[in-house]
């Protein structure tokens, strides 16, 4: 179920990044030649509408615009006023950032959604007026690096049931009882057992006296999470977009730390980095936890995908965008060869970046 959700989740996206780049194409007087479902080889021609071939493609994990000229083949004596290259260099470039727009514009869409209708997972902690809670329960939301808890295995997302102390057990209904108990515990120097959910399973997590140095903390962050409606619709917009903004934030400095990381130290680990393996079982995951997860998680994909295309990588829209501006301040285009080489280069980074992230994804299932 998770491969099924995650090629439609993917083709849904693909669609809406290429859509952009398609529409805007249009409405800017160039030839589009192909929209394409998933990479060459071609399988199946759909059809054509108005001068532009509809296909599938048999690797079903992207999916591309064929513009007119866009591969600088066009450059003729004369060339053809629809090509790509012939129009003002202001809207190439509105071409380039049309798809990641859509992609930040349907992660909001979805989140909107998810807030004022489906219901979507949120802390309770700083939540907006108007915001009805179900299903609420206790969780980590953070493990700090080199803690107690990280030595205890706890896990971001744990829920936390019941703590079994001094042959006593209490139920967890507040985050502040955790930290009151954890305290309670380091002071008494006694065995201690944590029971959590994850992944609908129940495990049992025991603590021994001597797990904490002298005034050590256990590490943890707790918020009470649950699924979130906002039953009023300017909340529930704003609210969205303020979500939108900010994680996008999130991941673009998080994904510019990962590459600074892997010049800084090519050996860096990629324990926090999903390839299609990984992400297919987040998928599974994400939808037993619910729909609103699931929209969640699709939301986060879209904009990810956005993030990723926007850096200034050669072979992705942030690259060909860059070309465009440095061509702009050189009032002249640069050389064919030149670029040619260098988003090869950079597509063949991407594609051993992926072998490595997904044969690592392979080896943590295991």
């Amino acid at each position: 179920m998770g491969i099924i959700l995650f090629i439609l989740i993917i083709a849904l996206l693909v669609l809406v990044h290429e859509a952009g780049h398609f529409f805007v194409a249009r409405w800017s007087g160039m030839k589009v030649e192909e929209f394409g479902f998933g990479f060459p080889p071609r399988v199946w021609k759909i059809g054509t509408w108005k001068g532009t071939l509809f296909s599938v493609n048999a690797i079903p994990l992207g999916g591309f615009v064929k513009i007119e000229g866009e591969d600088g083949k066009e450059k003729t004596e004369e060339p053809s006023p629809t090509a790509f290259t012939s129009r003002p260099r202001y809207l190439q470039a509105l071409v380039l950032i049309a798809g990641v727009t859509m992609n930040f514009l349907f992660a909001w869409l979805l989140i909107f959604i998810g807030l004022a209708w489906v219901g979507m997972p949120m802390m309770q902690t700083n939540a907006p007026e108007n915001t009805v809670f179900r299903d609420s329960h206790v969780a980590i939301i953070q493990v700090i690096s080199g803690s107690v808890a990280e030595t205890l295995e706890l896990q971001s997302g744990d829920t936390v049931q019941s703590i079994n102390f001094q042959e006593e057990t209490k139920i967890i209904e507040h985050p502040a009882e955790i930290t009151t108990i954890f305290e309670q515990i380091r002071n008494a120097e006694s065995d201690a057992t944590i029971i959590i959910e994850r992944n609908e399973e129940i495990s049992e997590i025991y603590i021994e006296k001597d797990a904490f140095a002298e005034n050590e903390k256990i590490g943890i962050a707790v918020d009470t999470i649950g699924t979130a409606y906002i039953n009023h619709l300017p909340t529930a917009f704003s609210e969205s977009v303020s979500m939108t903004v900010d994680t996008t934030k999130a991941i673009f400095w998080g994904t510019l730390g990962f590459f600074k990381s892997l010049v800084v130290s090519p050996t860096t680990s990629l324990d926090n980095v999903s390839g299609p393996v990984g992400i297919v079982k987040s998928v599974g995951d994400a939808s037993d936890l619910g729909f609103g997860y699931l929209i969640w998680f699709t939301a986060l994909i879209s904009i990810n995908l956005a993030v990723i295309n926007i850096l200034p990588i050669p072979a992705l829209d942030g690259g060909r965008l860059l070309v465009v501006a440095i061509e702009s301040i050189l009032r002249r285009p640069l050389p064919e060869k030149a670029v040619l080489w260098v988003n090869t280069g950079g597509f063949l980074f991407l594609i051993g970046l992926m072998i490595v992230v997904t044969f690592n994804d392979i080896v943590k299932l295991f």
